[in-house]
């Protein structure tokens, strides 16, 4: 998944929820609040750019209904 400029982060909720999407670094500080909002049941994307981020691995955060899952992404230079 490495990208240099944008990319998308999708997921589906399978129910209405209230949701956080958060950017961290490597060392688990939050660098950017992607998503904070209640959305719908169904397919969602969300729009990343980099602006002026270094390169490196990041992690997003997705958390809604009290669970949480991170995914590694790593932006090149």
């Amino acid at each position: 998944n490495p990208f240099t400029q944008s990319t998308t982060i999708s997921f589906i909720l399978p129910e209405p929820s209230y949701i956080t999407l958060n950017l961290l670094d490597a060392t688990g500080r939050e660098v950017a609040a992607l998503a904070n909002a209640f959305m719908d049941a169904g397919e969602h994307d969300v729009p990343f750019q980099r602006g002026d981020l270094p390169s490196g691995v990041y992690f997003y955060r997705l958390e809604c209904a009290g669970q949480s899952v991170a995914r590694a992404m790593v932006i090149e230079p």
